[in-house]
């Protein structure tokens, strides 16, 4: 089993979980609930970039947001903080206390996490960990070199972000800067149009820094709808944000102690200068430093963890789940993936494995700007290539939410249904949303879309909650318009 002699090792676990995030945990929890020995090693605090520096302090700034661009309509509703004569409720804002407050939150957060794998008896090993053998890592807490054994390890690394190979590059910050950062630059230079660029500058924007994204697609959220997102971009125009669409950066150039040049290739767009520039280009597979060859695990060429259906890598007691695929980079998906792959392993002898496979279609997703864009499903685009023109149709409603009925700014409100043609039926395959409350509205659909039987007239004979957002989806087909793509 490529065991090393037990002289050297601290303890042997029945699971390794190298990583602690939302691709780690779940499967340590659930295989200490089936009473198997789990160690978790982790080089960073637990809870992964979600938890520490993504979705979850990403929400709590959105929603600051919101109440930001909620407290300017307040004059609309009659609400005043100072005089009347205002043309917008005056507000006072300190991105200190909110920085400040956000970071207790996540690090209360981290604590209970901590709490609830020592109550599970749970050994959580804080260091870096590197395999030494298939069955072997050797973790490094910065003063002795502790070796770890597993009968069956889990690869949880998750993923990083891309930094391109550009001339001073180093002059560029990551998204992570968002959420330690406790000053806010006057302006500044996002380069990706994507939901990490786009959820960045829609609240920096709110937060009074002029911002500009660059982009080398003409629209953002490419892996959105592309009409929906459309929408969303000309909103934020409106908003203030800049937007430099097809645009290649070539260099970042220093230009005094404080501000920053962007410069692009082809002269395709004006020299952008800005106090920060941040790259928000993607993600990748955090799969750099662990020595997997020395275990017998193959990597793809993009530096993702090669498995198969099972999650399992090319050494059969090695799996891996979450953005170290490089399949869908997503906390709920890492979870899921994370909670099966424990009850194939640990779970009940006659369990029917098959039956607890990760299913990575009708995955929701939402890109929390303001408003937030949700989808589950297939586009319209998508829709076409997959069912062909004639078998693709598209349900289109536009109008406003009950929240800015009566204000002057009133945010976009959209829903797409797209339905494939089968026979005398219209089976749902794609639901779209852009307003306040999307990720809730649209969330609520996966376990319908993912029987994959729901149709047009399921949603046409459903009743739903009068007044709200998520009843404009099953009332969509009394008012709305067929639209087909040319």
């Amino acid at each position: 089993m490529g065991f090393i002699d037990m002289k050297n090792v601290l303890r042997k676990f029945d699971l390794v979980c190298l990583g602690g995030g939302p691709a780690g945990i779940p499967c340590a929890r659930k295989a200490a609930a089936y009473g198997k020995k789990v160690c978790i090693i982790e080089q960073d605090r637990l809870g992964g970039t979600c938890l520490n520096r993504g979705c979850t302090p990403k929400k709590i700034f959105h929603h600051a947001a919101e109440l930001i661009s909620d407290a300017r309509n307040a004059g609309d509703f009659g609400i005043w903080t100072k005089s009347k004569d205002k043309k917008h409720t005056d507000i006072t804002f300190d991105w200190s206390v909110l920085q400040s407050k956000n970071q207790q939150f996540v690090q209360m957060i981290n604590q209970m996490v901590g709490g609830m794998c020592q109550k599970m008896g749970i050994s959580v090993m804080k260091g870096v960990g590197k395999f030494v053998n298939p069955h072997t890592i050797a973790l490094n807490n910065g003063k002795e070199e502790i070796h770890i054994q597993g009968d069956e390890i889990l690869v949880a690394t998750g993923s990083k972000p891309v930094m391109p190979k550009i001339s001073g590059i180093e002059y560029a910050v990551t998204s992570d800067k968002f959420f330690e950062m406790m000053e806010l630059p006057k302006s500044i230079a996002i380069i990706g149009g994507g939901y990490i660029g786009v959820e960045i500058a829609n609240c920096l924007n709110t937060f009074n820094v002029k911002t500009s994204v660059c982009m080398l697609e003409k629209n953002i959220l490419p892996s959105f709808d592309y009409e929906l997102a459309k929408i969303e971009m000309e909103y934020m125009k409106k908003k203030g944000i800049l937007f430099y669409p097809e645009t290649e950066i070539s260099e970042i150039e220093k230009i005094s102690s404080s501000m920053y040049k962007v410069i692009t290739k082809d002269g395709k767009a004006t020299d952008i200068e800005a106090e920060m520039v941040m790259m928000a280009v993607g993600r990748k597979p955090n799969t750099e430093g662990f020595d997997f060859e020395k275990a017998g695990v193959t990597l793809a060429e993009n530096g993702a963890v090669k498995v198969d259906e099972y999650d399992q890598t090319t050494a059969d007691h090695i799996f891996c789940v979450g953005d170290a695929t490089g399949k869908i980079m997503l906390t709920t998906v890492a979870r899921t993936a994370s909670k099966l792959l424990a009850d194939r392993l640990f779970g009940p002898g006659k369990i029917a494995k098959d039956k607890y496979l990760m299913d990575y279609t009708h995955v929701p997703s939402a890109v929390f700007s303001e408003p937030p864009l949700a989808r589950i499903g297939l586009t319209e685009s998508e829709a076409i290539l997959k069912f062909s023109q004639e078998k693709t149709r598209v349900y289109k409603h536009e109008g406003f939410q009950l929240c800015h009925a009566l204000t002057q700014h009133k945010d976009p409100f959209n829903i797409k249904i797209v339905c494939e043609v089968v026979g005398d039926t219209e089976r749902v395959v794609g639901m779209h949303c852009l307003g306040r409350n999307a990720d809730e509205i649209i969330s609520g659909f996966s376990v319908a879309m993912r029987h994959g039987s729901l149709t047009k007239r399921d949603l046409e004979k459903s009743i739903a909650i009068h007044p709200s957002g998520a009843e404009e989806i099953f009332n969509l087909f009394q008012c709305c318009l067929l639209y087909t793509s040319p």
